[in-house]
């Protein structure tokens, strides 16, 4: 028996689909979000006096680092808990974190905000790898990863 009858029997198309979907929207949110911190740079900069060094701050290191170092240990609890559970969570993380974005009034404070960002956005690409392992057989995997990437130029 092959491995992959199991995945096909236990989950609808139109479920792998929705499922699809979901991920799609939130791998766009989370590109959204780092395009919108570039594309408004400028005006945050202005608006709150801050340096080009506090700029660049802001729109790399921070963030880039915070989600590359929280993406291993989210990967390792992805194979021990519930994915969904840590992609909700670390959705729900990006969220409030990007919403309090707009109401901070200092570098130190928006700096602190965007590294809650990178590890809510973090959270996402080592979960789904797994959870899309779950959901599709062998062959039709990396097709389903593609779509779910596909959410970064939409």
């Amino acid at each position: 028996m092959s491995s992959s009858a199991p995945v096909t029997a236990v989950f609808s198309k139109s479920y792998r689909a929705w499922m699809l979907t979901v991920l799609v929207l939130i791998n766009a949110l989370n590109l959204a979000d780092r395009q919108s911190i570039a594309v408004t740079g400028q005006t945050i900069k202005v608006d709150l006096n801050f340096t080009d060094s506090e700029l660049g701050l802001l729109q790399g290191l921070p963030f880039a680092l915070f989600y590359t170092l929280m993406g291993l240990p989210l990967a390792r609890l992805a194979e021990h808990y519930s994915r969904t559970r840590i992609i909700a969570g670390c959705l729900a993380l990006f969220g409030a974190m990007a919403a309090t974005c707009s109401t901070a009034h200092s570098f130190w404070r928006l700096l602190l905000c965007r590294v809650g960002v990178g590890i809510g956005d973090g959270g996402f690409g080592p979960p789904v790898a797994s959870l899309v392992g779950d959901h599709y057989p062998m062959g039709k995997r990396a097709s389903a990863m593609s779509v779910i990437w596909l959410g970064a130029p939409m």
